[in-house]
């Protein structure tokens, strides 16, 4: 074939015009915009579909943890009804006291007859895990004693200065959080006043930092109604925070050491050991509790999930008060086992 042959135009390439030229080179531009084009549609609708994936696992992991978690406040109330007809004493021998320490959920759920069996029948719960307890309520301060009969309750107060000193808090603030708590409960709309906190995350907003929220957070708690602290159950900082006389810390020791072998039955015996002239006010002390926190934890699908509710017992009695504030540097162990 002769080399200068005519192209479909008519000329041979060599003839070819700068015009010709520029159109192919537009043609094959458009060609690689268009590529370009469709791989980044391509690209943004596989993420698109990728994040919907995601969101709906995400979503169907929450649903699952909230579910495990109200189960397991399930499980606390029948622990603690079983413990209500055990006797009228709370104490940390018994078996409410000890947590949960985290372990598969899978191997619960594939228990027969307390056996593990081998099976792939929860093989989607082979990452989930699980932990949780019940801690008492009663054990701690409770800042609705600060206030009684629309004032200010001094022999509480007193009790929150104690703690409040021993943790390295100016005794101060304890008066100015019983002060803006007697505020934030006047009834009058009109009223320049704080909101009144459901819970210690939100003393706050009765003039604690957040760091010194944290330090009280295991000795403090908001409770609905007025209560009485459980010398069986109570820390030795609590204890020591609360017992009246010049010599509380000694007495809130020799109290902690007694009760780990032999609970208090009642609040005389606790008198005898403490000595003449020491007296223990039912209004202020017990050996029983009314108030417990239920806290789980669940890791699963990459999410951890914890969540805490507050029941009250009464008699065998028990239902739910609220679900309690979760802080975000909250950890189980440090809500569920005593503090010194």
């Amino acid at each position: 074939m002769n080399a200068c042959a005519p192209t479909s135009n008519g000329l041979p390439p060599s003839h070819r015009t700068d015009g010709q030229r520029k159109q192919r080179g537009a043609a094959l531009l458009l060609a690689m915009l268009i590529v370009a084009l469709v791989a980044s549609l391509a690209a943004a609708a596989t993420w698109q579909q990728y994040q919907s994936v995601r969101a709906e696992a995400d979503e169907r992991a929450q649903s699952q943890a909230r579910w495990l978690i109200t189960g397991a406040l399930d499980w606390g109330k029948i622990i603690m009804y079983l413990d209500a007809r055990a006797g009228k004493t709370d104490h940390l021998n018994e078996p409410w006291s000890v947590p949960l320490e985290e372990a598969k959920l899978g191997t619960f759920l594939t228990a027969e007859n307390n056996v593990a069996q081998n099976t792939n029948a929860n093989a989607d719960l082979d990452e989930a895990f699980f932990s949780g307890g019940i801690a008492d309520l009663n054990s701690r301060l409770n800042v609705t004693n600060l206030v009684k009969s629309n004032q200010v309750d001094g022999t509480v107060l007193k009790q929150f200065q104690n703690l409040f000193s021993s943790l390295g808090i100016e005794a101060r603030l304890a008066t100015q959080l019983a002060d803006n708590y007697l505020e934030s409960t006047r009834s009058s709309l009109s009223a320049d006043v704080p909101l009144t906190p459901t819970c210690t995350q939100e003393l706050t907003w009765l003039g604690l930092s957040p760091q010194q929220v944290l330090l009280l957070e295991p000795y403090v708690t908001i409770l609905p109604r007025l209560t009485r602290i459980n010398i069986n159950t109570a820390s030795e900082r609590v204890l020591a925070a609360a017992l009246p006389g010049n010599d509380a810390q000694a007495a809130a020791a020799r109290l902690a050491a007694v009760r780990n072998f032999s609970p208090f039955n009642n609040l005389t015996a606790a008198e005898n050991l403490l000595g003449e002239g020491t007296t223990l006010g039912n209004d202020l002390f017990d050996v029983a509790s009314e108030f417990f926190l239920v806290s789980g934890q669940l890791r699963i699908e990459g999410l951890n999930v914890h969540d805490r509710y507050i029941l009250f017992r009464e008699g065998q009695r028990l239902s739910t008060t609220r679900r309690e504030c979760v802080n975000p540097a909250w950890r189980l162990e440090s809500n569920l086992r005593p503090s010194r």
